[in-house]
């Protein structure tokens, strides 16, 4: 009757480790599961990467393709400060020459210019420049030599648009 007894419970420990190998091996096969699930949410992600980073890439060559053209464009109707200043005279008639010149020599420095060395470019005084800006800038209504730029690119564009080069 014991050997029946120890039988008996060596059965229901075999039982019990059984079922606890069970739940182990269920468990390694979730655990394979979502590492196969987690790899291919990585591939995925990796692939998107790519696919933005091609996007992005064919954004950037067709801005640079963009302001080439917007350059090439510019460049070629204000190549000269005559035709600039022709342009400059349409646009803007109430500055008077002094005022227009300061406007030009500045617009094709890109701005970098000082008001010395744009009167020293002109042949006139750093005063006549200051009161040139202010005169610029009342006009214009804005506040400063950035706006100035932004101001005559925009102005400018709307013709080099126009005028398709």
């Amino acid at each position: 009757m014991y050997e029946l007894f120890h039988s008996e419970k060596q059965i229901a420990d075999l039982q019990q480790m059984l079922c606890i190998k069970e739940q182990e091996l269920e468990q390694a096969r979730i655990n394979s599961k979502v590492e196969e699930l987690s790899f291919n949410n990585y591939l995925e992600l990796v692939k998107r990467i790519q696919c933005l980073e091609e996007e992005n890439n064919k954004l950037k060559l067709n801005i640079t393709t963009a302001m080439g053209n917007y350059l090439n464009k510019k460049e070629q109707l204000f190549e000269d400060k005559d035709n600039l200043s022709k342009i400059i005279e349409k646009l803007f008639p109430v500055f008077n020459s002094k005022e227009k010149r300061v406007l030009i020599d500045f617009y094709l420095s890109n701005g970098s210019k000082t008001n010395n060395e744009i009167a020293y470019d002109l042949g006139t005084t750093e005063q006549t420049v200051k009161n040139a800006f202010r005169k610029i800038f009342n006009e214009l209504q804005i506040k400063s030599r950035a706006e100035v730029l932004v101001k005559l690119d925009t102005v400018l564009s709307s013709i080099t648009n126009e005028y398709e080069i």
